[in-house]
């Protein structure tokens, strides 16, 4: 029975070291997309902030967009827990071996080997419960380097980083008050100049532009959540396997004290109950605002190009049919005067197509800006005041609870 409840501890031993090893894979992967997801969505944010100025000064002169970003990774040693892995491999095959032998020593006791033969597997096993021996001090001494590495190092990192992560939404929920208070006097404009005037081709050009860093915006954010998500899950679960040990192994007493464990739980309970999906939405609402306008600007430019094609098609009549004249005189051309009727009055009717469709557009513009922007940048101002208020609260919580690390017992 004690041999084969050790054999069963030493499974679950093996179990769990895998398990710890894909979260530290998971952790690495996590870490690195959530590094990768901040840079992005900043890079994103700063580029629809860009198309917003070209789209007010749609008429000066384009300036050249700045090239996709590749994402600036920090250093693999940064917030990354990769302490020395125990040397669990060798004793698990050690063990086994020491099993195989046991087990051999037993049938030859059993059937009578011969003496020598018995003596010499008795002490191949002695040699091998020594080096089990050896091993497993390793494994603890590895363990503890672990406990150690994990709540005197990483956890004063991870402090940092919700820091600098309440400071940074802080800054967003400011500027995107601001943002708020300055869209909310675009009720004011409301002059019929603005509502006539055809769009022009840099016009068009910075809302296509607009339209296409919107929709980045909306997925960066999307992964900016997801990637800190995953991250906390990965380093949360590493931690719970790593804490949660055998009722008798000595590593289990600094569970109760294990602040990093609690700020984990802690900073994956709040996100969880981040409301993101309605700073998604509002995203999502906006893109669909200015996809509307986009489409709308495409087709007072297809009615452009028709008018426009009306008109030359009638210059080129009105040209044919003045020469016919000079030569043989008005009576010889009243068929030919007929079609070039014809085609100016076509030619009147796409102008009037067009200048209506300017119209709508100009109104379209207007009021979908008048009634977009607002509604954006409230969910994004609501949106960064929770999570400012979900960091504060982890951040303020550890910080006052919060052991001296020399009271932490290894």
């Amino acid at each position: 029975m004690g041999c084969c409840h050790s054999r069963l501890e030493g499974k679950e031993a093996i179990s769990r070291c895998k398990a710890r090893r894909r979260y530290m894979r998971q952790l690495s992967e996590g870490r690195q997309a959530f590094a990768a997801a901040h840079s992005l969505y900043l890079h994103f944010l700063r580029s629809t902030g860009a198309a917003l100025l070209q789209i007010s000064n749609a008429e000066a002169q384009l300036q050249q967009w700045p090239p996709s970003p590749s994402p600036h990774l920090p250093s693999p040693s940064t917030h990354s827990p990769s302490p020395p892995s125990p040397p669990l491999t060798n004793c698990e095959l050690t063990r086994e071996e020491k099993e195989k032998r046991l087990n051999l020593l037993r049938r030859q006791e059993a059937n009578g080997a011969d003496y020598f033969k018995v003596e010499k597997n008795k002490r191949e096993i002695e040699r091998l419960e020594s080096k089990l021996m050896v091993s497993c001090q390793a494994i603890e001494t590895t363990s503890i380097e672990i406990v150690r590495l994990r709540e005197a190092e990483l956890f004063p990192q991870l402090l940092d980083l919700i820091n600098g992560l309440m400071c940074m939404w802080r800054v967003m929920y400011e500027c995107h008050q601001v943002q708020t208070h300055i869209v909310q006097q675009l009720s004011y404009l409301n002059s019929p100049s603005t509502t006539t005037s055809p769009t022009s081709d840099l016009h068009r050009q910075a809302t296509l532009q607009l339209e296409s860093e919107i929709e980045n915006w909306h997925s960066a954010f999307c992964s900016l959540i997801k990637s800190q998500r995953d991250y906390i899950h990965a380093l949360a679960g590493w931690l719970r396997l790593s804490l949660f040990q055998c009722p008798h192994n000595q590593l289990e007493k600094n569970r109760l004290n294990s602040e990093i464990f609690a700020l984990c739980e802690e900073w994956q309970l709040a996100l969880d109950r981040v409301p993101d999906k309605v700073a998604s939405e509002g995203i999502k609402s906006f893109l669909n605002v200015i996809h509307a306008v986009v489409v709308q600007q495409a087709d007072e430019h297809r009615q452009k190009k028709r008018s426009d094609s009306a008109f030359k098609e009638l210059e080129k009549r009105s040209k044919e049919l003045r020469s016919l004249e000079n030569r043989y005189g008005p009576y010889s051309s009243k068929e030919k005067k007929a079609k070039v009727d014809a085609l100016k009055m076509k030619a009147d009717e796409e102008k009037n197509k067009y200048e209506k469709s300017s119209g709508i557009t100009r109104a379209m513009t207007l009021n979908n800006l008048q009634t977009g922007f607002p509604n954006l940048f409230q969910a994004m101002t609501g949106f960064s005041s929770v999570f400012v208020q979900a960091y504060s609260s982890v951040y303020n919580h550890r910080m006052s609870s919060a052991l001296p690390l020399t009271s932490i017992e290894f």
